[in-house]
């Protein structure tokens, strides 16, 4: 539903930069913090046992803040270094928008991985569905308020997950 939506409300050029992007997110996620999202699966079952789950929580939040911090350093770096020297039309707002969707993905991927490691399956699947249908609802909001740019869809994206995020905060597990 949301990918032919938004691939019919916008320009092909304007959904390939989305595309662009979100992959850049993607892969900074997969790359930079799959590896520690991996550790929380991991280590959960003996955190629980040991009563350290806000530990095991706050070190790898360490960890993810570090790897994900210099990805999204360098990545704004060469984002402006792009645009001021091979692409003026592009916005370096769409790196600086980018970079918040990623830190947002990452802690989402986090506060799941938690939900599924503590086989609280329902909670797990809810909030991805959750996040599964905001981000192209909000991204198709955004598109029809504000205008038919990659920055209103990226900024869509940012919205819908900075609120399910929220929410992962308000029901936490081990907290």
């Amino acid at each position: 539903f949301g990918v032919r939506l938004l691939s019919e409300l916008v320009e092909p050029a304007v959904y390939g930069e989305v595309a662009l992007f979100v992959g850049i997110v993607t892969l900074g996620r997969q790359v930079f913090g799959f590896p520690f999202l991996q550790a929380a699966l991991r280590f959960y079952p003996e955190a629980v046992k040991k009563n350290i789950v806000t530990f095991l929580r706050r070190v790898i939040q360490s960890y993810l803040c570090r790897a994900i911090g210099i990805y999204t350093l360098f990545y704004l770096i060469m984002g402006y270094g792009y645009v001021v020297f091979f692409d003026h039309h592009l916005s370096y707002f769409l790196f600086i928008v980018s970079g918040f969707l990623l830190c947002c993905e990452i802690a989402f991927a986090l506060e799941t991985d938690f939900f599924n490691a503590a086989r609280m399956q329902t909670r797990f699947v809810t909030f991805q569905v959750l996040h599964s249908w905001l981000k192209p609802l909000f991204a198709i909001c955004s598109i029809l308020i504000l205008d038919r740019s990659t920055v209103s869809i990226l900024f869509g994206y940012l919205f819908a997950a900075g609120i399910v995020l929220s929410f992962l905060y308000l029901f936490p597990v081990g907290r």
